[in-house]
């Protein structure tokens, strides 16, 4: 006589397991893709933080050597003609500063802007330029900010990001290293690429700041 209530009380028993399976899975699944959405949204925002705060510096295309060789040229016109890496800053329908990095200095020119000048070319580099700074270095000074620097125009790879109205950076080494750069924003390479740039090309170039911002650069670089 208890063999049909132990047979019932057994079914009961596996129904409830399985029942239990069900719901346990069924919160599990909706943990993990909970989980799954908080985790795929984090990664999205540092891609997209990446992509603005830590780019480096891009290939050049036909146009941006034609400058640098431009810019490399009128240098050598005003008696430049020991540099050994050139960057050219080029904001939209302004003033173009060039800066030479020779051995033991760097020198910022200014070039004013020709709106009625044939070419770009032209129009940038023709007008007589304005010493902005002359700075000298020691050979320990040199080679703290001209490494960093170098290593990324010789290994340039970012994708190139492009725009209307903005600044482009144009960066050579000698006839054979070239790197473009728009925009360059944020605590990357690009960013603090450009703020030596920019330091060196200011009233009152600060030695401290540009090799901290050079440091930085390779902190970086080994922080990859």
């Amino acid at each position: 006589m208890n063999k049909p209530r132990a047979a019932s009380i057994l079914v009961i028993s596996f129904v409830a397991a399985a029942l239990l399976a069900v719901i346990g899975h069924s919160f599990l699944s909706e943990g993990e893709a909970k989980f799954g959405a908080q985790s795929y949204e984090k990664l999205e925002n540092l891609a997209k933080d990446r992509f603005v705060n830590g780019r480096g510096l891009s290939p050049c295309d036909g146009d941006a050597w034609e400058t640098l060789r431009a810019a490399r040229g009128r240098l050598i016109s005003i008696g430049d003609s020991n540099v050994e890496m050139v960057a050219v800053v080029a904001p939209t329908f302004s003033d173009v500063k060039v800066v030479a990095f020779g051995q033991n200095y760097i020198r910022a020119y200014r070039f004013p802007w020709e709106s009625e000048a044939p070419s770009h070319l032209a129009g940038w580099f023709s007008p007589e330029p304005k010493k902005l700074s002359d700075i000298s270095l020691s050979t320990a000074e040199q080679l703290a900010i001209t490494t960093p620097v170098a290593r990324h125009i010789r290994y340039a790879m970012t994708a190139r990001e492009y725009g209307f109205d903005g600044v482009g950076y144009y960066f050579g080494i000698g006839e054979n290293s070239c790197a473009f750069a728009w925009m360059p924003r944020g605590p990357g390479p690009g960013g603090l690429i450009a703020s030596i740039i920019e330091e060196v090309s200011g009233d009152e170039p600060s030695m401290h700041r540009i090799l901290l911002l050079a440091k930085a650069i390779d902190d970086a670089d080994g922080a990859r």
